[in-house]
């Protein structure tokens, strides 16, 4: 592409006529250096950026509406008819290019479209599996609500409280009383091998029944100390 601000021969300017006036629309330039090419001058580019173009809106460029375009291609064409006609295959050359291109676009824009159906497709399915999760996650706290409101929950969290206070060391205070009531009363002195015996066969009756866990039974060793011994 020559631009406008390209240097020339004054010469060349006179012999050409300057810029034609049937350009009516625009592209008065682009005639101009069709008519020095038809002169057989060379064009030469220099490898350096020393030309900035300015681009505003509502310039003539942009008001230049389809029609007026093609307006323009026709009277360079109609300016110039030996020069297009020498070069019409290179003309033809960029016209099946262009549609090689088309062709090329319009095919990735297909392939485009479908990975996009695809996706919505994959989309609508994790949309539904998220429906379905969270529907499951309100069951669940509906369940764990009805669970934790329930005689048997308060019931265990009863029993889950004992048996941490029935462990030896868990309690100090109902060490002390243990100790106190077997040193005041020797009546209540439980003889070790009796309490042993009594908690394995405990322990026996559970395990029976599928129980998993038994608490804590501890009795004193002697009725003069708070020592004690504890079976699980």
């Amino acid at each position: 592409m020559i631009f406008n601000s390209s240097f020339f021969r004054r010469s060349d300017w006179e012999k050409v006529g300057g810029y034609n006036e049937n350009m009516v629309y625009g592209w008065e330039d682009y005639d101009f250096w069709l008519s020095i090419l038809e002169l057989g001058r060379e064009v030469v580019q220099i490898p350096e950026p020393l030309y900035l173009y300015r681009q505003v809106s509502n310039s003539r460029s942009e008001r230049l509406t389809r029609d007026r375009q093609i307006n323009c291609y026709a009277q360079l064409f109609h300016n110039h008819p030996r020069l297009y006609s020498d070069h019409i295959s290179t003309l033809f050359e960029h016209i099946v290019e262009m549609r090689e291109d088309i062709h090329q676009t319009h095919a990735r824009l297909g392939q485009t479209i479908e990975e996009l159906r695809q996706t919505h497709g994959k989309l609508g399915q994790s949309l539904d599996e998220l429906t379905q999760s969270q529907d499951k996650l309100a069951l669940y706290r509906q369940l764990l609500d009805l669970i934790q409101t329930s005689k048997f929950w308060k019931l265990r969290n009863g029993w889950i409280s004992l048996k941490q206070l029935l462990k030896p060391g868990m309690n100090g205070s109902l060490d002390k009383l243990l100790a106190e009531v077997a040193a005041k009363d020797p009546a209540t002195h439980i003889p070790p091998s009796l309490a042993l015996s009594k908690a394995k066969e405990a322990n026996q009756r559970l395990a029976r029944t599928g129980t998993a866990w038994l608490p804590s039974v501890c009795v004193p060793t002697s009725a003069g100390n708070a020592a004690k011994r504890c079976f699980l």
